[in-house]
């Protein structure tokens, strides 16, 4: 698509969009993401089944 790139672009920076705009759900997975790249020691059991499956494809979606 020959306009793929700007779009991207635009999206990053768009003056819309708000931390306080996720859902609240959306927020938790990213301070577990943290908290994973920062060391912390989650053990099996600390989250769910679907809470690491979430964590999973957002470190995919991220790049972690």
């Amino acid at each position: 698509m020959e306009f793929e790139g700007l779009l991207d672009w635009t999206c990053r920076n768009c003056p819309k969009k708000k931390a306080e705009d996720l859902h609240p759900y959306t927020h938790k997975l990213l301070n577990l993401r943290m908290l994973r790249m920062a060391g912390y020691p989650f053990r099996a059991n600390d989250l769910t089944y679907e809470e690491w499956l979430d964590l999973g494809q957002m470190e995919q979606m991220l790049g972690g």
